[in-house]
């Protein structure tokens, strides 16, 4: 890709390694890529979510390479950090839906105990107050528990309430057709 390229014009090298949160052992194992231990690094490009955000966070803390957040709005020494206009995509997304004719839309999230990320807010009030501007219900949100599975609850949402026609989640848009119900 072009930045893969840029890179090596420059002598440098990309190697995109994910940080594995093991839930399987239940003691919120985290496993690191190869390279923090073992190779060297000349920079980093971290794009944490949810509870990996503190854990990555700490585990960099002493890095003193260069290193550039993505999607994050907590200042952090050394690091520049690089932000996305949530609201103004989930108003873009919630437009398309509305161009379609979709009328019924439910936002669909799931309980934390956590601190919301801002994305996650933002992309909230960017769905719903695009719904009130459009003299849509803004009103219809369903909050269900952190480990239920989000397609099933689209299904079940479609099936129990024939009048909607459109979920939109933190992470997903779903519009009503027989692959989902």
């Amino acid at each position: 890709n072009g930045v893969s390229l840029a890179l090596a014009r420059q002598g440098y090298t990309l190697e995109i390694a994910p940080v594995i949160y093991d839930l399987s052992h239940g003691d919120e194992r985290v496993i690191w890529p190869r390279f923090f231990d073992e190779l060297c690094v000349d920079g980093v490009i971290c794009l944490p979510s949810g509870e990996m955000f503190d854990i990555v966070k700490d585990k960099l803390a002493g890095f003193k390479q260069p290193g550039i957040w993505l999607n994050n709005k907590e200042p952090l020494e050394h690091w520049d950090c690089f932000v996305f206009n949530e609201h103004a995509g989930a108003e873009r997304l919630t437009k398309h839906l509305i161009a379609m004719g979709k009328r019924d839309v439910v936002w669909l999230e799931k309980a934390t105990p956590n601190k919301l990320h801002y994305s996650a807010v933002e992309r909230r009030a960017g769905t719903l107050d695009t719904l009130k501007e459009a003299g849509l219900r803004h009103d219809m949100i369903v909050t269900i528990p952190a480990c239920d599975n989000e397609a099933e609850t689209c299904a079940k949402l479609f099936r129990e309430y024939p009048d909607v026609d459109a979920v939109v989640t933190n992470t997903t848009a779903t519009r009503l057709s027989s692959e989902y119900v």
